[in-house]
């Protein structure tokens, strides 16, 4: 498996935390397009079939840890 690039990694933080594709281009300041490109090359070097399986394989081979993810009593709100 190859290693996650800077912005696959920030993908799949902002993923962790309950963000949608639009929020996620919304906090990144990219095109939602450019989201779902950077999640097809995470699921590839993660080897995931699915956002959720992305971010528990990430958190299991150390790509995002526990400090990573906020806990919060409500959602992000969608853009």
């Amino acid at each position: 498996m190859k290693p996650l690039s800077r912005r696959q990694r920030q993908v799949i933080v902002l993923a962790a935390n309950g963000y949608t594709n639009a929020g996620i281009a919304h906090a990144l300041g990219i095109h939602r397009c450019t989201v779902d490109r950077h999640f097809a090359e995470a699921y590839a070097n993660l080897g995931a079939r699915d956002r959720a399986n992305a971010v528990a394989l990430a958190y299991r081979r150390g790509d995002i840890g526990p400090d990573d993810i906020q806990a919060t009593d409500h959602q992000p709100a969608a853009v």
